[in-house]
């Protein structure tokens, strides 16, 4: 099989780009939180038969933060992030078959490319990620200890 290139589109919260993040409309500021006087909790009190139970909590008007927002951002209504769709391309390597993927906990051999060693060795996922810059990154526990680079130096055992 060839190798090839995939796109794929996902919606995502970014921070807003008119408020940068605060969620407070440009020139405004915040103002101590009147519900819970700054502290961020509130105590609810509950008289029983039993005696009294007092529960803290977080503020609901100010969600544990401590502040309210005098004006809200009008573009992300006071949230601070928007849904914005992200496009992510992926490079998918020659020799990889259509429905073959790698998950955690899947025994793979690493390239001496990785290792140093003059052959492949077995070794088993323990983490999967996606690096902006370098693509999908594999980390792999051998017997030789930890190795993470690219997928391209992993293949799954038969």
């Amino acid at each position: 099989a060839k190798g090839c290139k995939k796109t794929f589109s996902y919606m995502r919260n970014e921070p807003c780009s008119s408020c940068r993040g605060t969620g407070a409309k440009d020139g405004t500021a915040y103002s101590t939180c009147s519900k819970c006087q700054g502290k961020g909790i509130i105590q609810q009190v509950q008289n029983t038969m039993f005696g009294r139970t007092i529960r803290q909590m977080p503020c609901p008007d100010c969600g544990g933060s401590g502040r309210t927002i005098k004006e809200k951002c009008p573009d992300c209504k006071g949230r601070g992030a928007q849904r914005k769709e992200t496009t992510v391309t992926l490079d998918i390597p020659a020799g990889v078959d259509n429905n073959s993927y790698m998950k955690k906990g899947d025994k793979v051999l690493v390239s001496p490319n990785v290792t140093g060693l003059s052959e492949w060795i077995e070794g088993v996922i323990i983490d999967i990620e996606m690096n902006p810059i370098r693509g999908v990154v594999i980390t792999v526990e051998t017997k030789e200890g930890q190795f993470f680079d690219v997928q391209e130096f992993f293949k799954p055992c038969a």
